[in-house]
């Protein structure tokens, strides 16, 4: 069974590329939808947040059978009809990346720490949380302000949701998984007007009305296993900042004017700007939550409206852009082996002399232009430490393909098949004499390996 090292390894080493090029797929598709509401670029971010843990898994679980295998070919390339030439190796991605047991399992004592120190923070911030909605207490609610809770409760759909008040509170924020908190902070109670209110409430029950207060407990915990990753921290940057443009959305459709909510941001803004604000982090949601109030402002008062066939449209394409990335990055992802399991009879060097033969110089070699490794037989993975190789006599012909196969030398019927099989579909520049195509003969040895 593969080691719990080797596995922490692969998902590192596919986590460290696949992130960037999903990352990268993402903003491409966010650029493309920056004139759509915002709730659908901040969906394409989560779907990337999600693939980002994904694919690595995949990889472990596709690259980490019970018995790790590989295959590898060696042409040899016997010419119209000399038997001594010389052989030809072909290369093929194999996706294998050699590291030997010590170094396997001090890259996993590494991210298994960093990722103990980042869950451990994530507690942290959880426990702080908790402290900060502890703080909180209930306070004589203003006549204005429950019909404002009332209104902005029936329009947006949502159960009643409990208001506080808090001296730590930085600005509005929401929490709660099942009962549904709002926390003010006393200065907005104080001094701010009937429309500041509405925005407050409107936000912070938008954020209720989508659930992101557990859904961005989840985010905080996918993003644990990545956050070493730079592009990781700019996909949750993404997240939180089309989270808040969406909440702006969903309050200026339903409740309060763009104008009025943008011109309440700033009052706010003004007056939760005392040096006494809370500044520690922790999980809960709030009206000025990722920093990007000047943005939300700009987007607000001039809004970019688009039909809804280009909505659409736009929307199918950007649906598109991450699936040459997704495709890349399960057909190049990496596993680990150690430097001894990638010897195989393939890598073996020619014996002085092999390599040097001679073949008619009026003939120029087959060139491979698609050959594919064969599949390793599933039948014979609870195999271990096998290693094995059969030999096939095959013919090109004029056009590139192969006309016939012929086994030389066997290794069982299994390897035999998926060998012909793949053997059969490969495809060549044609040999040629004195400007011709010619058939060539060729020689095609298999080497099967298990670990």
């Amino acid at each position: 069974m593969p080691t719990i090292s080797r596995l922490l390894v692969i998902f590192l080493l596919n986590s460290l590329w696949q992130t960037a090029l999903i990352v990268a797929s993402a903003w491409v598709a966010s650029c493309l939808l920056r004139n759509v509401p915002a709730r659908y670029r901040h969906r394409v971010w989560v779907a990337a947040l999600v693939l980002c843990w994904l694919l690595p898994l995949w990889s472990i679980f596709t690259l980490s059978p019970a018995v790790s295998s590989g295959v590898s070919t060696r042409l040899i390339y016997a010419g119209p009809a000399n038997p001594n030439a010389a052989s030809v190796s072909i290369l093929h991605w194999s996706g294998v990346v050699p590291f030997g047991p010590l170094w396997t399992n001090v890259i996993a004592a590494a991210f298994t720490f960093l990722l103990l120190l980042r869950m451990a923070r994530f507690l942290h911030i959880w426990f702080r949380t908790i402290d900060l909605r502890r703080s909180s207490s209930s306070f004589e609610t203003p006549e204005a302000l429950s019909a404002i809770a009332r209104r902005c409760q029936s329009v947006l759909g949502i159960s009643p949701v409990s208001l506080l008040s808090s001296p730590l509170a930085r600005s509005p924020l929401t929490f709660g998984l099942l009962r549904h908190t709002i926390v003010l902070p006393e200065s907005l109670l104080q001094s701010a007007t009937e429309e500041d209110w509405l925005s407050a409430l409107s936000h912070e029950m938008a954020h209720i009305r989508r659930r992101d207060f557990s859904k961005n407990l989840i985010y905080q915990l996918l993003y644990c296993a990545l956050w070493f990753n730079p592009t990781a921290v700019f996909l949750l940057r993404q997240i939180e900042r089309t989270r808040e443009l969406a909440c702006d959305e969903l309050a200026t459709e339903r409740l309060i004017s763009p104008a009025g909510y943008a011109r309440s941001l700033v009052n706010m803004a003004r007056l939760i700007s005392a040096p006494s604000a809370k500044t520690d982090p922790d999980y809960s949601l709030g009206v000025f939550d990722a920093n990007i109030l000047e943005e939300r402002i700009m987007k607000l008062l001039a809004p970019n409206h688009l039909s809804a066939f280009k909505t659409k449209m736009l929307l199918a394409v950007a649906c598109l852009i991450p699936a040459a990335p997704v495709v890349s990055a399960t057909a190049f992802a990496l596993t680990v082996k150690s430097p001894s399991q990638e010897q195989s009879p393939a890598s073996t060097p020619s014996k002085p002399g092999q390599s040097e033969s001679k073949t008619d110089p009026d003939v120029v070699k087959p060139k491979p232009i698609y050959t594919p490794d064969p599949e390793f037989p599933r039948s014979a993975h609870k195999k271990k430490n096998f290693h094995g190789s059969m030999t096939l006599a095959i013919v090109v012909g004029k056009d590139g393909k192969v006309i016939s196969t012929k086994v030389v030398d066997s290794l069982g019927k299994d390897f035999d098949a998926n060998a012909i099989k793949t053997v059969r579909k490969w495809k060549f520049e044609p040999a040629a004499k004195n400007g011709q195509p010619v058939e060539a003969e060729l020689k095609v040895e298999v080497n099967f390996s298990t670990y």
